[in-house]
């Protein structure tokens, strides 16, 4: 191999390694000098937390810190026993089951408008599933927004 070639190779590897090419940079890589482009590629599927609604309840019951470390921002599918189908401030809500039967300690699934038809078909006490994002905890309450219906089992 040339020693220029060996040299270029190894830079090549380094960069990689060190993350500092990005989609736009090209390099020699060959001897001839023709340059390789190195496409970098990030995934940009996030990863879906999945939980049930009586753990997820749970987790902030016990230590809120640690849970809002955890679900801060990401997607969460949980899965639970609807409590309640409502609107609130305009916006609809699916309410799932948490800590008490009463609802008090419970999971708010805020639904986007053209997500709304998703819950005509719904009934209290349906077992259900529903992505969507973490966005807060207030008064025992674990808020979900952006919310999507992905399955329904269902009555309890």
């Amino acid at each position: 191999m040339y020693p220029k070639a060996a040299l270029a190779l190894c830079v090549i590897f380094l960069c990689c390694m060190a993350g500092c090419l990005d989609e736009s940079q090209t390099v020699p890589a060959t001897p001839t000098g023709q340059p390789t482009a190195i496409t970098v590629t990030p995934t940009s599927t996030p990863i879906t937390l999945k939980v049930d609604s009586f753990g997820l309840a749970l987790e902030f019951d016990d230590n809120e810190l640690a849970a809002e470390a955890k679900y801060e921002g990401r997607l969460i599918e949980v899965s639970g026993m609807i409590l309640e189908i409502t609107e609130i401030g305009g916006k609809p809500y699916v309410k799932l089951d948490g800590l008490d039967e009463y609802g008090f300690s419970c999971i708010m699934c805020e639904f986007s408008e053209d997500r709304v038809s998703q819950l005509y078909s719904l009934r209290k006490y349906d077992m259900v599933t529903i992505r969507g994002t973490y966005s807060n905890y207030i008064m025992s309450r674990v808020k979900l927004e952006d919310c999507e219906l992905m399955s329904v089992d269902g009555e309890y």
